[in-house]
């Protein structure tokens, strides 16, 4: 097997472009980690992406796996870049709103295609379509949900909060992104619990009473004045959009399919 290079690194795992001996096609391998925690998330996120090979028969918003064998390296269909670094591409800027509008459609239908809650996962757009990668820390339903999910910039304000949490921090999550694409920045950036929950409340309104008690002595030490930033004017319909994915409480948010049908994504 011809080692093509490491497409990506992470303390978890190991990205590589190979081209085996007996096929001519590049494929994406996923080494993970030895130890009985990483091969433990190896084994689920195998069994995931076999479940969503059978949910999504016509290959169109998740990654295909095409083998694995032990040592848990995944074998991959080949994809193009990331989100992160078409923004890295982009230096950064705002992405046209019609990309964002059309990245967004997909990350939807994605969702609504099937409804797994996928804790840490990265989107991937090959030309104008773009799958969902990496489930090595997504849960089923009928699993016991873990407490901490979610790479923190898009992490919803229940799971901040060790609540209960279920399907919508999903949509919570797909509102940070359209955000970011839309400014080229993530819209909560911070390392602590509190002051996350501070710039929550800076960009989107007062907190619920319930929550507000907990971050009295983060507001009265820190004004959070300094989080809010002067973003370009944005189309009317992306605003609503965002702001019903990013409801406080996970009941009000946007289901996938009701935001399929939302006025920002309807336009074309």
């Amino acid at each position: 097997m011809k080692n093509l290079g490491i497409v990506n690194w992470s303390p978890f795992c190991w990205d590589l472009n190979v081209t085996p001996p007996q096929n001519k096609e590049t494929v994406a391998v996923k080494v993970s980690r030895s130890s009985p925690e990483y091969r433990n998330a190896a084994m689920g996120e195998i069994d995931v992406l076999l479940q969503l090979a059978v949910a999504d028969k016509n290959q169109e918003h998740f990654v295909r796996i095409r083998n694995c064998f032990d040592y848990r390296d995944h074998v991959f269909e080949k994809l193009g870049l990331n989100l992160h670094d078409l923004l890295r591409k982009n230096s950064y800027g705002s992405l046209p709103l019609d990309l964002v509008r059309d990245i967004g459609r997909q990350l939807l239908k994605s969702i609504a295609a099937r409804k797994l809650t996928i804790s840490d996962h990265k989107h991937l757009p090959t030309s104008n379509a773009i799958k969902a990668i990496d489930f090595g820390s997504s849960t089923s339903g009928y699993q016991k949900h873990r407490h901490l999910i979610t790479t923190r910039s898009y992490r919803a304000p229940e799971v901040i909060l060790g609540n209960e949490w279920s399907y919508p921090c999903n949509m919570w999550s797909i509102g940070c992104i359209l955000i970011e694409l839309c400014t080229g920045r993530a819209p909560f950036r911070t390392p602590q619990d509190l002051e996350h929950l501070v710039m929550m409340e800076a960009m989107l309104g007062p907190l619920p009473r319930q929550i507000h008690t907990a971050l009295q002595e983060a507001l009265e030490s820190k004004s959070s004045k300094q989080y809010i930033s002067q973003e370009r004017l944005i189309d009317i319909f992306m605003l609503d959009s965002v702001e019903r994915l990013l409801r406080y409480d996970p009941a009000e948010r946007l289901k996938a399919r009701d935001a399929l049908t939302h006025p920002f994504f309807v336009r074309y």
